[in-house]
């Protein structure tokens, strides 16, 4: 339990949103850690497991994980150097790299969804579907909102 309190239900909102979101980055770090990963790397090995395209570049992951391109590279770097994911120059770009993963990289993340999956039923098992419905709905209303705003 927080030691912080407002009365102010708009810093309770904010507040209560920093601290679940911190809970359930802590949660991801130590259950990835077992599999000698680092929350940021997994981070971006589930952004290549599930994105709509066969590859992305540094700058994209940059994006979609709301990190700085020098951050990324750092953990890129990591990644290639433990064969989890591949870089490859973009034919359309010569400056940029594509990255996807590497069959290791598959069968890796592969083998911790599982494990994340179920950490994440139990967190929401707590809900109902319509619950659960609403609060993606006023998530992802804030998130359009903010990524509008920038």
């Amino acid at each position: 339990m927080s030691i912080v309190t407002s009365n102010a239900l708009r810093e309770s909102i904010i507040a209560r949103m920093v601290r679940t979101t911190r809970i359930i980055d802590k949660m991801i770090s130590e259950e990835v850690s077992q599999y000698n990963l680092t929350k940021p790397q997994f981070d971006v090995l589930l952004v290549l497991k599930f994105c709509n395209q066969e590859s992305v570049t540094t700058t994209e992951l940059a994006e979609e994980l709301m990190v700085s391109k020098a951050n990324i590279t750092g953990i890129v770097t990591r990644l290639e150097k433990a064969k989890l994911i591949s870089k490859v120059v973009d034919e359309n770009d010569t400056r940029s790299k594509k990255i996807t993963l590497t069959e290791p990289g598959l069968e890796l993340i592969d083998r911790v969804m599982p494990r994340y999956f179920a950490m994440s039923d139990e967190i929401y098992s707590k809900f109902s579907d319509e619950e659960k419905q609403k609060l993606l709905s006023q998530l992802t209303f804030i998130e359009e909102f903010y990524g509008s705003k920038r």
